[in-house]
């Protein structure tokens, strides 16, 4: 698989930056790279076109580049709340009931997201809002950049519990009972720290500085406002982007391209593919076996019917040699199998008394019963028929009150 960017969008950007701190991970989700960049400078992959020599077809479209969004600031609001236990209550339309009287705009026009696991535990549940027009415009420019929006998190559930994260000026911090905030790093962050203590947060809390090195007067400017509370790791962010779109959903969920599909299902396709060839060559085999042994029946067929026909054409051998027998049968003075006699020996085992037995015709080596049956009797005849080598055949078959009314019909095995 190919890397992924995750993009730290500031809530100014691009309006008033054009650079946002990038991780660039391998498909374990290792960092392999990371900065503080403009657009032009993010570790996009080159256009593979670009290298190959030109031919008269027009090159490749290049393939757009996964990323993964996480959304910082105060264009995120972070609300607790408690939600059902099932994957209903994660939905957009609970989750808008829910924080109905902590909305501050039309939920229409806002998005939602909540960790996949939100209502599993008893606990209050962390909800991201955001503007939907606001988040559209982020993947429009992404997207013409040459860049794949996959999901959209706050940076809030991204991180660590108990974490908090600075990105430029901005600092996110968990709240005691769920949720999040964004404080500014001025004079007054000491007076909210000291609040959210008293309110029972813990402190101090390890403070990530996601994709940059943070310069000495910044660090220093920030253990100053914030009283020594937080402590800044210089670690790599620990970040870990939820399973799941986020934010993208309804119009906003990333497409799904047909050579991704192809690529997901790919080994299932190459299975299917062996499957069938190993089917076909297991019919072609059984079709070769099949017609050599019809060949080796013609030959015995044909090796017999010279045998009792040496001058004879074989048009029907069976047949054929049917007719000589019952030939050689007639003139040693036995019956043969379409005799009259020897088609009535089938019906030597049926009870004389009635319903029984009403009509008997022979014609044409045929020979047409008629009558009631009842089922047993007419099981019986069948397999008497069979163990005799004669055909019979059922021509109309009416069950009544007192049996089944026949029309029956009974010849030699091979017809003539």
């Amino acid at each position: 698989m190919n890397p992924s960017l995750t993009l730290f969008i500031p809530s100014d950007w691009p309006a008033q930056r054009r650079d946002c701190p990038w991780l660039l991970c391998d498909a374990r989700g290792q960092v392999l790279q990371q900065g503080c960049s403009e657009p032009a400078h993010w570790p996009l992959p080159a256009n593979p076109a670009s290298s190959v020599p030109a031919t008269n077809n027009p090159p490749a479209h290049p393939e757009p580049l996964a990323c993964h969004l996480v959304l910082c600031g105060e264009q995120v609001a972070g609300h607790a709340v408690a939600l059902p236990k099932s994957a209903l209550g994660r939905s957009p339309e609970v989750l808008a009931a829910a924080l109905e009287d902590s909305l501050l705009d039309d939920a229409d026009n806002l998005q939602f997201a909540v960790p996949p696991d939100a209502a599993v535990t008893d606990q209050n549940a962390t909800v991201g809002v955001i503007s939907r027009q606001r988040l559209a415009a982020i993947g429009e420019m992404l997207k013409s950049l040459g860049l794949l929006p996959l999901s959209a998190w706050p940076l809030s559930l991204c991180l660590p519990a108990k974490t908090a994260a600075l990105i430029d000026h901005e600092l996110t911090l968990p709240l005691p009972a769920g949720g999040f905030v964004t404080l500014n790093n001025d004079t007054g962050l000491g007076n909210w720290l000291d609040a959210l203590a008293q309110e029972g947060l813990a402190f101090p809390l390890p403070c990530w500085v996601p994709g940059q090195q943070m310069l000495p007067e910044i660090q220093a400017q920030l253990a100053q406002t914030s009283g020594g509370r937080l402590q800044i790791i210089e670690a790599k962010t620990p970040l870990t982007v939820p399973n799941g779109a986020g934010f993208l959903y309804g119009d906003l969920a990333p497409p799904r391209a047909p050579m991704a599909l192809v690529r997901e299902f790919k080994v299932a396709l190459r299975l299917v593919a062996g499957f069938a060839l190993l089917i076909g060559l297991l019919a072609s085999l059984q079709w070769g076996w099949l017609s050599w042994q019809a060949k080796q029946y013609r030959q015995e067929i044909e090796s017999s019917f010279r045998i009792v026909s040496p001058q004879g054409a074989m048009v029907a051998p069976l047949l054929q040699m049917q007719r000589q027998v019952d030939t050689a049968l007639h003139a040693a003075g036995q019956l043969h199998a379409g005799d009259f006699l020897r088609l009535l020996e089938a019906l030597a085992e049926l009870p004389a008394q009635p319903p029984g037995i009403t009509e008997l015709s022979f014609e044409n080596a045929r020979l047409r019963v008629a009558g009631e049956l009842s089922e047993q009797d007419l099981q019986a005849l069948k397999q008497r028929s069979r163990k005799l080598g004669l055909k019979l055949t059922v021509l109309a078959e009416n069950k009544q009150a007192t049996g089944t009314r026949v029309d029956l019909e009974i010849s030699e095995e091979i017809g003539r």
